[in-house]
């Protein structure tokens, strides 16, 4: 199985953690929740869409202003980002929290089945 690309890590991430309040707007999901944690409260810029970068980009601020919260976005190394990635630094924005994601191809399955354990078993 070839290694997943950085939109589609971030596509499983989106539903794994999902937010309070998710907003579609053209390619960009907004995700509000209550509290301070940045994953569900940023802006992910998943796919292009037709609005012009600054009017996105004012759109999400004001959107997080209204719902009290800090504008943040979440950004990869992904091609169709590095323009929105200038556009923010500069308007102020700064890189805050870097993360690296590390990926392999998965091997083909050896035909061997699959044990379950418990989590007791586990522990």
């Amino acid at each position: 199985m070839p290694r997943p690309t950085a939109k589609q890590l971030e596509s499983c991430l989106a539903n794994m953690l999902p937010a309070a309040e998710t907003v579609h707007q053209d390619g960009w999901l907004l995700r509000f929740t209550a509290g301070v944690s940045r994953n569900p409260n940023s802006v992910w810029p998943l796919s292009g869409g037709i609005d012009t970068l600054d009017s996105k980009i004012d759109s999400c601020e004001r959107q997080y202003a209204d719902r009290g919260l800090t504008c943040s976005f979440r950004l990869t190394n992904d091609d169709g980002q590095t323009d929105v990635e200038k556009a923010l630094l500069g308007r102020g924005y700064v890189i805050h929290n870097p993360n690296t994601v590390l990926t392999n191809e998965i091997p083909e399955s050896s035909g061997d089945p699959i044990d379950l354990v418990t989590l007791d078993g586990w522990l």
